[in-house]
């Protein structure tokens, strides 16, 4: 009976495992030897216990992780400290799990510590309903950010119009300045024009003036138009006139 158990374990090692144990009699000493070698003694069993109980209590959602992912690394380190004979409740995993979420998570696992029977609910069916509840904060998280950016895009998009907006207005200011200028300038050019004009005027008439007065009258020796000379010599012949003839009869008598 014996040897048939050592060929039933001897089988199902490789060579290695072989070699290590084909000098053992018994099948207890060749199971003894291997649990050793895996398992290791009680003190080093104590200590891998005590190494994997350290990340276990310090166990949390790591940010960006998801359900799923954090569950399967929860499973990994219960499955080692089983392995160990470390074995915890069924419901202390489910408290430890619950425990194990962010402050964000606060209203969901409130519910369900006051809905459910922690005593009772199966690890699958926690996994499930947080898995359905991050699904719901996940579609809320893309509404935001889909609402965040289409306010950036109007933010941008105004920003553009008044800027736009404003160089037209330094635009139209820059026009109106110019025009202006150029009224200014045109009407500086136009009173020039006029004055230039008015002193031609003022030349003319003066020239006019000139040659008028240098007309001399040669009956009364002033100066004047040759029209009044004119009207003087006729008056003086007809009075020489008139006095010829009131002296012709008294030569005659």
């Amino acid at each position: 009976m014996d040897d048939k158990a050592k060929n039933i374990i001897i089988c199902g090692l490789d060579i290695n495992e072989y070699n290590r144990v084909s000098a053992c009699e018994t099948t207890r000493e060749i199971w003894r030897l291997l649990e050793v070698t895996h398992k290791g003694t009680n003190q080093v069993r104590e200590t891998k216990i005590n190494m994997l109980v350290q990340p276990y209590e310090a166990f949390t959602l790591k940010e960006n992780e998801s359900v799923n992912e954090m569950y399967s690394r929860f499973t990994l380190i219960v499955n080692k400290l089983k392995l160990l004979g470390k074995v915890y409740p069924k419901n202390e995993m489910v408290r430890k799990v619950l425990r194990s979420f962010p402050k964000r998570w606060e209203v969901k696992v409130t519910v369900i510590q006051e809905a459910r029977d922690l005593n009772v609910l199966k690890l699958e069916e926690l996994l499930g309903s947080l898995m359905t509840h991050e699904i719901t904060i996940m579609i809320h998280d893309v509404k935001e950010t889909t609402l965040k950016k289409k306010s950036l895009a109007l933010k941008a998009e105004a920003s553009h119009e008044a800027e736009e907006s404003s160089g037209d207005s330094d635009n139209d200011i820059a026009l109106i300045t110019r025009k202006f200028k150029k009224f200014l300038a045109n009407r500086r050019d136009g009173k020039m024009r006029r004055s230039s004009s008015a002193q031609s005027q003022q030349r003319n008439i003066n020239d006019w003036s000139s040659r008028e007065n240098s007309n001399v009258c040669y009956e009364c020796g002033k100066f004047g138009s040759i029209v009044c000379s004119s009207r003087i010599s006729q008056r003086v012949a007809t009075a020489e006139r008139r006095k010829k003839r009131s002296s012709s009869p008294e030569k005659l008598c």
